[in-house]
Order: C-alpha cells, then structure tokens, then sequence
C-alpha cells in the first residue's frame, strides 16, 4: 500500500498542466442522452461534460482544478463532468438577480435557502422539478433520498425543487443513533492563559465567576501584543442568537404560540450582562465595528483571550496560531448561564441544512446534472468529499474511516499544500450529510483538528432541536416583510447603546424604548404571521411545543 501511496504523489506531480479534461470542451452537438444502463446513474454516461455551477456566497474559494486535486479528478472520473465554478463578485442580490431576469442561470445554483430568490424562481416556473428529473433520469437515486428531506422541502405545488446540504435527515439519525444534533454556537479560551493565570473552564459557568476570570487577563501581553480578555461576534450583533441560546431566553409561551425573544425578560438580563461585560473594560470599543476578518488576524496574532460566537468560523486563524506556538490552544469553557443556572439552549447548526442546489430549466443537460447530485449524496461521494481518496488519504479498518500514514505526513510536512492537493480544494460541501460524516469521521488528522472537534462535540450537548423555529420568516413583498425587515435594521441600531450604556437601568430604558418602537413599526403582525408559520411546521413535525422549558 506503502508503495501505491508513492507512486499517486509522482503521478499528481507529473500530470500535465493541461489535464485530462481541459474546460470548455462540452459536446458542441446535442448527445444522445442514456436513460439506463449497470450501476448507479451517474456511470451511465460518463462522457467529458461541463456543468456551470453558481455558488451565491463572494467569499467562496473553490475553482474546479482535477489537474492537481485528486477529489476533483476522482469526481470526473467517475461521473464525467468537470465544473465552471463562479461567484457573485460586488453585490451579491444584485449579481442573482439579473441572472433570474434574464432568464440566464448556469446548470446549477447553490445558495441559502431562506433568500426570497429560491421562492421566486420556483413559483416563476424557473426551477426544474427534482422528483421529474429523478424519475426520468436517476431512479435508484430514490434509494438513497431521505423522505424527511423531501417532505420538509416540497412545494405548495407537491413538487421538490430544493436539494439541501447539510441536512439532518431522521433516517440518517436512525441509522446512526450514537449521533446527535450539533451547534456552532460556542465559547473558548486560551489555555495556556488560563494555566498562566489560575484560570479554570468552570469558571465561566456562572456570570459572577465568568467577570472575575477575565479580570484576571486585563492588562495581560502576549508576543507584546495585548490580549482583550473577551470578543464576541463581528460587530457583536450579527449573532446574538448565540448569545440568547446561552442564557435560555424563551421562544414560546406556555400555550405554545410563538415569543418574539427580545421581549422577555430573560433577553433584559442577557443584554444586562454583556453591559457588565463592557462597563468592566473586558470588551473593546472595536468589536462593535471590526469584520470577521479584523477578528481572524487579531486571534492569527494571540490578542483575544476568550470568544463568544460561531466555532465555525476563525477555523484557520486558531490553526495558525496554533502552529506558531503549540502551547496557543483554544479550549471549550463555561458555557455562561442565566442567572437561574438553567441549562443553555442553543441554536443547531442548521437542521434543515445551510445551502439548497437547484437545477433551472436553464439548464443544457440536467439529466447529467441530476445524476451528479446522485453521486455526491451517494456514500461514494460523501467518502470522496468528506475523505479523500481511499488508499492516499484514508483507509477503512475493521469498519472505520483512518488516515493513512501517508496523508498524515503530507499534514505535518506542508498544510497548505495537503489541502491544495489532497483536501476539497475549498469547500464541496454541496450535498454534505452531516449525520454521516459525523458517524463515519476518522480521529482528527492534527492536534487542531483534535482541539476544534472537541469544543464542537462539547457544545453538542447544548443543542436545541430548532427545526420548528426554521423557515417563518414572512414571505417577501408582503407588508409584514417590510415591517420585519425595518424592525430587524432599528434593532440592530439599538443594540450597541444598549450594550454600551452607563448602568443596568439605562440598559432597562433603552430597551423598553425599543420595545415600544418597534411595536409601534409593525411587530404583533410580524409575530403573528411568524406564529401561523411556527404552528404549521410543529403540525408537519407532530409536536406540541418546540420550547424544552415548556415541553411535555
């Protein structure tokens, strides 16, 4: 095996720059197109085929390159098509938008599935039916399709037109029963500043013990840089569902109708803490207004001691500084309670999934698109996107997924270079099964890995299963829309002033104030039209209540 490994390193080296598929080089005839053949769909006809793929999100990295990535040659190999990746470049909305009026939309599109778009193009009759395209062109790719996924996305038309990543499908959870939902909201520290100042997880449990723990790092220098004892999310509003997951604050009433969160009392004493938090001198005046990636070099550079946010974010900044100083691990702490010590509830890490592809009817050839979608949601495919390449990268022992020594050495030798080759190239989470990957996942290839898989599976248990919350907001171009739309913006506005203030009670005014304007722009509709929406998804789920406090 040893031996094998050698000779695919020499083989990806020596590939010519120009490949075995140069794009472009799509049938300039209409095929014939195969409707059966042995094997899944996708080996039916693999002949060379570019799709055009468009990622909604600017920020995207990944360029299709199978000349010196081997997932990607691997992926044309078996299915044929080689992929004309592109993003939005400026405004996004504004990009997607003109494809739609345009009727100019690639094979296929990846983006959130709460942007109005995806509901415009399916009622405009923009979007190809994937239940059709199955049946005439992947019908063992039923085999493989969770029905829960189907039912949650199915349109009022009876058709399916969203594809999801990221879904947490209950069969899968069968399937796999030692697994459990999972949320990305997290808080961590450094410990070796911990150890340096008698600092322990446990301290952050409770908001007393969480203040004096980060006084302890006030005035603390680290490679003469000095550390701000705590950071939260970019300009601290973008995520303050983090923070009210933390603190427990209801989204239901016990009747079972729908709280707007900010109206509790709870929410009250979770925006009085984080006013503690400021008025002590534990926060900086920037966290207001820095981006995320102002906070990725100041965490590249060791200056913050403990964050409050997204665990999924900042993943290469903690990796970074990891490499420069081994002893600059980020560890789970707390997590911070309510002031009644009840247990943190926190959003999932989105159990309807983050991204839907869709297929328009734009496209040239959607049977080879369909089946591409067979074949990356097939376990061949999570294998390949999630692992690699089995005898490079992993092995599969006694049932487990391993890292080969070879892949292991690649890691440790030159990173950048392991994921440029050997990793997904910058991201082909496409059609990622999350309940797969975590009940197949190998043990972290690199301490970090080890580091950031632990907080995640620490912060677990904490998850709430906020599926019924998903999807309520109300429909564009409706009245409530606009108000919550307008709300949402003047909240915004307000929070820092309430954060910022100079006492609990001018916390407390601020905040009544708010309250009453944002009644004043439309909320009771919002929230009623939000209920109606929570109600049916409960109905579709055979639930209740969706608020554990509350739950029968």
């Amino acid at each position: 095996m040893r031996s094998s490994i050698l000779v695919w390193a020499v083989i990806l080296l020596l590939i010519p720059a120009f490949g075995v598929f140069a794009g472009g080089q799509a049938e300039e005839e209409a095929a014939e197109i195969v409707t059966d053949g042995e094997g899944p769909s996708w080996s039916w006809d693999t002949s060379p085929i570019e799709i055009g793929h468009y990622m909604h999100e600017g920020w995207y990295s990944k360029r299709w390159n199978p000349d010196t990535n081997i997932r990607d040659e691997v992926i044309e190999e078996s299915t044929g098509v080689s992929l004309d990746i592109s993003v939005p470049t400026g405004d996004a909305a504004e990009r997607l938008n003109t494809m739609i009026a345009g009727d100019n939309l690639p094979d296929f599109v990846t983006l959130g599935w709460w942007f109005e778009q995806v509901r415009q193009m399916e009622v405009g009759n923009m979007l190809y039916p994937l239940n059709e395209l199955i049946d005439d062109y992947a019908p063992d790719f039923w085999d493989i399709i969770p029905q829960s996924m189907v039912d949650w996305y199915r349109a009022d038309d009876g058709n399916w037109y969203q594809f999801p990543n990221f879904f947490w499908a209950e069969e899968r959870l069968e399937q796999f029963p030692e697994v459990g939902f999972e949320t990305n909201a997290a808080m961590y520290a450094r410990a070796d500043i911990m150890d340096d100042l008698g600092i322990v997880p446990e301290d952050f449990e409770t908001q007393d013990g969480m203040i004096e723990a980060l006084k302890k790092v006030q005035g603390y220098e680290y490679d003469d840089y000095p550390v701000t004892p705590v950071y939260f999310s970019p300009e601290v509003i973008t995520q303050w569902y983090v923070h009210t997951g933390l603190f427990a604050v209801p989204r239901e009433d016990s009747d079972g109708n729908l709280l707007d969160e900010r109206t509790t009392d709870r929410y009250l004493e979770m925006l009085q803490f984080m006013n503690r938090i400021y008025r002590e001198g534990l926060m900086n005046d920037e966290n207001f207004i820095e981006s995320r990636t102002d906070i990725s070099d100041r965490k590249t550079r060791g200056e913050i001691f403990l964050y409050i946010g997204n665990n999924a974010d900042y993943v290469g900044s903690k990796r970074d500084l990891f490499r420069a100083d081994n002893d600059a691990k980020y560890v789970a702490v707390g997590p911070v309670r309510n002031s009644d010590g009840e247990r943190p509830q926190l959003n999932s890490s989105g159990l309807a999934g983050w991204q839907v592809n869709v297929i328009p009817r734009t496209a040239d050839r959607p049977d080879r698109v369909i089946r591409l979608f067979h074949y990356l949601y097939s376990e061949e495919g999570q294998l390949l996107t999630n692992y690699g390449v089995e005898g490079v990268t992993y092995e599969t022992v006694d049932g487990q997924i391993e890292w080969t020594d070879y892949f292991l050495e690649q890691q440790a030798d030159d990173p950048d270079r392991a994921q440029a080759v050997y990793g997904d190239g910058g991201g082909v989470w496409w059609f990622q099964d999350p309940v797969f990957h975590r009940g197949t996942r190998p043990a972290p290839a690199t301490e970090h890995e080890r580091l950031h898989m632990e907080t995640m599976d620490f912060y677990a248990q904490y998850t709430l299963n906020d599926l019924p919350f998903t999807n309520i907001e109300p429909p564009g171009g409706t009245v409530e829309q606009a108000d919550a739309s307008e709300i949402a913006t003047y909240w915004d506005a307000q929070l820092p002033d309430m954060i910022m203030a100079d006492s609990p009670e001018e916390v407390e005014r601020i905040w009544r104030a708010s309250l009453e304007h944002i009644r004043g722009l439309g909320l009771e509709g919002v929230t009623e039209v939000r209920n109606e929406l929570f109600q049916e998804n409960k109905e579709r789920l055979g639930i209740e209540y969706a608020w554990p406090p509350n739950r029968e």
